[in-house]
């Protein structure tokens, strides 16, 4: 990461995506058990409205009350087993690497969120791929506090940059369609990956 000017076009970025998103809102708990927005972001992994987390969490948080004890109220049945366990989970990834975290948060419950929350079998595989992709980005870093912090300032490039010519702009193959630029970088051109593994099973398919 260089600082180099860039411009996302046509999408949110990488870590705004919404799977993206919940999971480094684990890391961020894990880290700050204060963290208001990130606990609200999290809610819906735990099935909790996330504007209704949100509101409560702001009544609730104290010195006494923190990270996800702060929805006790509203995890009901099933829920409240759910919550004590992912309370103990973000307990645990705290001091390990941003890689390792993500892959034990992965692995204690998104990949069965993911296929809870899913259409078909081809989005599991596109939103597990977007997960593996955070992994590698997470393996660069040596903490938890690194990659936030990288994560913010990346974030904050996107959401602040100009449109100014002078930048890289980034975004997908159909939506530079008709668009023309002196010079392309086409990334990802890889066997399974561009085309997608799970588009071709599908073409094999009777």
């Amino acid at each position: 990461y260089r600082n180099i000017p860039i411009q996302y076009q046509g999408s949110e970025n990488f870590y705004e995506q919404s799977m993206v998103k919940q999971v480094i809102a684990h890391l961020r708990v894990a880290i700050d058990p204060y963290d208001l927005t990130a606990i609200a972001d999290l809610a819906p992994t735990l099935y909790i409205n996330r504007d209704t987390a949100y509101e409560h969490a702001t009544m609730t948080l104290n010195e006494n009350v923190k990270g996800l004890h702060a929805l006790n109220e509203l995890a009901i049945g099933y829920k409240s087993t759910e919550l004590a366990k992912r309370a103990a989970l973000i307990e645990t990834i705290g001091k390990l690497s941003p890689k390792s975290a993500i892959q034990k948060i992965r692995k204690g419950f998104f990949e069965k969120f993911i296929q809870s929350v899913a259409d078909n079998s081809l989005y599991q595989d596109m939103q597990n791929d977007i997960l593996d992709e955070l992994e590698t980005s997470a393996q660069r870093f040596k903490t938890i506090e690194e990659f936030i912090e990288f994560v913010d300032a990346f974030i904050s490039q996107c959401s602040n940059l100009e449109q100014a010519e002078d930048a890289v702009k980034l975004m997908t193959i159909h939506q530079s369609k008709g668009l023309e630029f002196k010079t392309v970088f086409v990334i990802g051109v890889c066997e399974r990956i561009l085309p997608h593994h799970s588009a071709i099973s599908t073409n094999d398919k009777p």
